[in-house]
């Protein structure tokens, strides 16, 4: 036996027909507050819903024990935000279902309880996969990825084969002092490894829209 509710966005919806797959004779009709109990199902029974005027894939049916859709199903919006402003052409996909973002909206049809919204776009990194346990709107968080390119400096010169790393990367300046940290995204600070000079630290925060920089440091001498 399945009880819960038919309900269609955030809202319960009554007088919508409840069946079983295996057997339509089997059917109940949801009461004024969406409610309805059905009985005599398969152990491997899919759960039908049909209301005239409502399209199917708008429906879904909430167990009321456990809380989750289960059933029909239903479309998932949602919105994205990125760290240059960007806001159409990402792509958000299920499966084998994808949109590609529209003035920082999209809608995914065909969604079912359980399934792994992922968000992308060449050049940039997204915030984690969301499962859906809801209808309600969703959102990703997407940063640009970019390159760090610098030169590093000690007491105006520049100097090679020394580390430096930003955004859990490092590399090693070449003979010239240069040096570049490929496919970085966020706000990070640049950082040299200084052990083999006595030098007075110097760093640097870098963007994506802050990336070319000169890291100057000062050796130390004694008095």
């Amino acid at each position: 036996k399945v009880s819960g509710a038919v309900v269609c966005g955030n809202q319960t919806l009554a007088g919508a027909k409840v069946s079983s797959q295996n057997n339509p004779s089997n059917f109940v009709v949801t009461d004024q507050n969406g409610l309805f109990e059905l009985d005599e199902l398969f152990d491997t029974d899919t759960i039908v819903v049909e209301k005239q005027g409502f399209d199917c894939d708008s429906l879904a049916v909430q167990d009321q024990a456990s809380g989750q859709l289960i059933g029909c199903s239903f479309d998932v919006s949602g919105s994205i935000l990125s760290d240059d402003g960007q806001t159409d052409n990402f792509q958000i996909s299920s499966g084998q279902k994808s949109v590609l973002t529209k003035d920082g909206r999209f809608c995914l049809s065909g969604i079912r309880f359980g399934d792994q919204i992922c968000a992308s776009r060449a050049g940039y990194v997204a915030s984690d996969n969301i499962v859906i346990n809801s209808t309600d709107d969703i959102s990703f968080q997407f940063f640009k990825l970019y390159d760090v390119v610098g030169t590093l400096t000690v007491d105006g010169e520049s100097v090679g084969n020394i580390v430096v790393s930003a955004g859990g990367k490092q590399t090693v300046t070449d003979q010239n002092g240069n040096f570049e940290i490929p496919q970085i995204y966020g706000n990070q600070q640049v950082v040299v490894d200084s052990q083999a000079y006595f030098v007075e630290m110097s760093s640097q925060n870098v963007s994506a829209s802050c990336n070319q920089i000169v890291v100057s440091m000062q050796q130390y001498y004694d008095a």
